[in-house]
């Protein structure tokens, strides 16, 4: 039952992904992001899910290793804080109710939500499969869902394969990088093959050391404990883009995978291989588009939205079905780039 259930309830979210996320305005985020990081930003990030602070070098080298979760309080930042818990279970469940009614009133923190009715309706069923499944209808019928639908996806995408993953930790760790590359397709970015190993043992690290993160964040005198552990978090993965090399397209990334699973294995790598070397440019890889394609402009940019179509200052654009974005710059009488 569970290996046809995730197949078809991964193709349903990447289906939301693309329709929702991409095609309405509630995915039209902003982010201006400085250009150099204090551990006091990152700290941020890990306690509230605040990014704005946090350097784009260090965002593009965790999004290569599938490490963004560690960056949005979610199901593994909950679950490293109620194992403070673990001896009194009816502490734990009056906190998680406590905090549930707290983050209800509170913008943001939607993976921290569904989790939390996880572990509530999972203290009642024991069932961790079906509580899952419960969360997700309860989610996807809420505002939790209308919020952020990619949010909402990518929760339930990676917690699914971890959920009904029944074949062993290793088995889980592929399954993850493959999800991770799929995800990197459809939104044209890139993945680090050493995801693969590196992605779940710094998750492991990060969810022992948490605790001492989150308690020193208020308290002045245990908050220069916190940011010293988050400054050797942060050299950590500063010093995996010496592993640049390994960074690949999604696309390529699966084919060396599923090269593993093949008879034609040494086909599959050395395609896969000239992919990432020799024609492995942006231009290659992108899709080919009618119009020209923009990075998203800054937030002052923007003036309105509606859906699919999005007015800048000097240009107006479109998203079509796949997501992409076309652009065509106005007229200077229009609001063009000549005012």
């Amino acid at each position: 039952m569970a290996q046809k259930l995730i197949p078809a309830l991964f193709i349903f979210l990447m289906a939301l992904i693309l329709h929702e996320q991409k095609l309405s305005r509630q995915s039209f985020k902003f982010r201006q992001s400085s250009e150099s990081v204090g551990t006091e930003a990152l700290y941020d990030a890990v306690v509230t899910g605040d990014k704005s602070g946090v350097s784009r070098a260090l965002i593009t080298t965790m999004k290569e290793f599938g490490m963004m979760h560690l960056l949005t309080p979610s199901g593994l930042h909950l679950s490293s804080f109620l194992i403070l818990f673990f001896l009194f279970p009816r502490v734990k469940l009056f906190v998680t109710v406590v905090l549930l009614i707290i983050f209800h009133f509170t913008v943001g923190f939607l993976a921290l939500k569904r989790m939390l009715i996880f572990y509530l309706i999972n203290y009642w069923l024991k069932n961790a499969k079906l509580s899952f499944i419960a969360t997700f209808f309860i989610s996807l019928v809420s505002e939790n869902y209308i919020e952020s639908p990619l949010s909402f996806c990518f929760t339930f995408i990676f917690w699914g394969s971890i959920i009904f993953n029944d074949s062993g930790k290793w088995k889980l760790a592929l399954n993850m990088f493959i999800l991770q590359a799929i995800v990197a397709c459809i939104f044209t970015q890139k993945i680090n093959l050493a995801a693969i190993i590196i992605n779940p043992l710094v998750t492991i690290v990060f969810s022992l050391v948490f605790p001492i993160v989150l308690v020193g964040y208020p308290v002045p005198g245990l908050h220069s404990i916190g940011l010293w552990v988050l400054e050797i978090f942060s050299h950590v993965i500063h010093s995996l883009q010496h592993l640049h090399l390994l960074t690949v397209a999604g696309p390529v990334a699966i084919m060396i995978v599923l090269s593993f699973y093949s008879r034609l294995r040494p086909i599959m790598l050395t395609a896969a291989l000239m992919i990432s070397t020799n024609l492995g440019t942006e231009k290659k890889l992108s899709r080919r588009m009618k119009s020209s394609y923009y990075p998203i402009p800054s937030g002052y940019e923007f003036l309105n939205a509606k859906k699919r179509r999005f007015n800048f200052i000097d240009r107006r654009c479109q998203l079509n079905f796949i997501g992409d974005v076309a652009c065509k710059k106005k007229p200077s009488e229009y609001g063009g780039p000549d005012i």
